[in-house]
């Protein structure tokens, strides 16, 4: 996982704070899903960086 984690931190991945607002969190999700398209990663790959990269009130929300 440890690998797996460094080679998803390299592509600088964009954080998310609940704080931006709701057309900021389209963007942000654009994104993550560009990214996610481009590097392949499988769907549960996919839902465990997202939660890395939430900031603040958006990071308690998924607790």
């Amino acid at each position: 996982m440890e690998l797996f984690l460094a080679r998803f931190q390299r592509t600088n991945p964009p954080k998310f704070s609940a704080v931006e607002g709701g057309a900021m969190a389209d963007d942000w999700l654009a994104q993550m899903e560009e990214l996610f398209d481009t590097q392949e990663y499988a769907l549960e790959k996919r839902l465990k960086l997202v939660v890395l990269q939430l900031r603040e009130n958006a990071q308690r929300y998924c607790e």
